[in-house]
């Protein structure tokens, strides 16, 4: 089976699923910093969805043509923070 690459959008939308399917045990008696971040993923991984969306739309209007440095500044660092949190699965 050949491996299949993921699109920008894909990746994205991976990082949005983590967050969203992501379940916090402990997190109710974790430091402020790491329940700040706890209280953050549901914003988080809707500005991503919301990236994840600009990617495809851009992906489908360039076609072929499409390269990751066409993405705007605010969805590739969208982009980099997806592939941050995806890494340990890679």
């Amino acid at each position: 089976m050949a491996d299949t690459q993921l699109t920008p959008a894909d990746e994205i939308r991976a990082a949005a699923d983590m967050l969203r399917n992501a379940l916090y045990p402990g997190a109710f008696s974790a430091d402020r910093t790491v329940a700040a971040l706890v209280r953050a993923h549901d914003p988080v991984a809707t500005w991503l969805e919301r990236h994840a969306g600009i990617a495809e739309e851009l992906q489908q209007y360039l076609g072929e043509e499409f390269q990751e440095g066409a993405l705007d500044h605010d969805t590739h660092d969208a982009l980099t923070v997806a592939r941050a949190m995806n890494q340990e699965d890679q």
